[in-house]
C-alpha cells in the first residue's frame, strides 16, 4: 500500500494481506517490514484488529527514528488507526479515532511541535468527530506526539468530500488537498 525510505538508505513497506505472513490468523492485515538498502528484511511487524480489516495508506519516519502509521481498521465501525512505532517495529503506541460510521486516514505528517496531523474522511458525526455536513467529509484530526486529540475539523458540503493528503507550511500553517465537491463554496466565503 505505500512504502518510503529511510534514513538509513533502506525501506520500510506496508502491504494489505491476508496471507498467514507471521501467523497472523485474522482477516486483512497490514504487513509492515523494514528492508535494508539491497531488500532484506530487518524486521518485520503486523497490525490487526482482532478478527478486523486493517490497512495502512501511510507511513512516515519521524524525528526520533521511529515511525507513524496512518489507515483504517474495521473494528469499532471503522476508525482512523494511528500506529507510533519505534525504530526497531515495536509497538509503542496505537489509536483508534472517529465515530460509529467508517473513517479513513489517508496522510499523516510529523508536525512542528512533536505532534501530528491527519487527513482523510469520515461519514461519522459521533465519537471524536463533531460538525459533518452530510455524506463523507474531509477530516483533519492534529495529535500530541502521544497521540492524543489536540483539535479536529471537519470540511465538506452535502455531497462526498474527501481528503487524501496534508502537510504542514513553513508559517505553521498546514495545507491539504483532496476532493471537495463544494469547493467553490469555501473559495467564496
Amino acid at each position: 500500500r505505500c512504502v518510503i525510505q529511510t534514513t538509513d538508505g533502506g525501506y520500510i513497506i506496508s502491504v494489505l494481506t491476508h496471507i498467514d505472513v507471521m501467523q497472523s490468523q485474522g482477516y486483512y492485515v497490514s504487513w509492515i517490514a523494514k528492508l535494508s538498502s539491497i531488500g532484506n528484511i530487518e524486521w518485520q511487524n503486523y497490525l490487526k484488529e482482532g478478527g478486523a480489516f486493517t490497512d495502512i495508506l501511510s507511513i512516515i519516519q519521524i524525528n526520533d527514528g521511529g515511525y507513524i502509521l496512518a489507515g483504517y481498521t474495521s473494528s469499532n465501525s471503522g476508525d482512523y488507526l494511528v500506529v507510533k512505532l519505534t525504530s526497531n517495529g515495536i509497538i509503542e503506541w496505537k489509536k483508534n479515532l472517529g465515530g460509529t460510521s467508517k473513517d479513513y486516514a489517508y496522510s499523516i505528517q510529523e508536525t512542528n511541535d512533536g505532534g501530528f496531523i491527519l487527513a482523510g474522511n469520515t461519514l461519522s458525526n459521533n465519537g471524536d468527530v463533531s460538525g459533518n455536513h452530510g455524506g463523507s467529509d474531509y477530516w483533519i484530526v492534529k495529535l500530541t506526539s502521544t497521540g492524543l486529540i489536540e483539535w479536529q475539523k471537519t470540511l465538506g458540503g452535502s455531497s462526498d468530500d474527501n481528503g487524501r493528503k496534508i502537510i504542514q507550511t513553513i508559517d505553521g500553517g498546514f495545507i491539504t488537498i483532496g476532493n471537495l465537491h463544494h469547493l467553490i463554496k469555501y473559495f467564496l466565503l
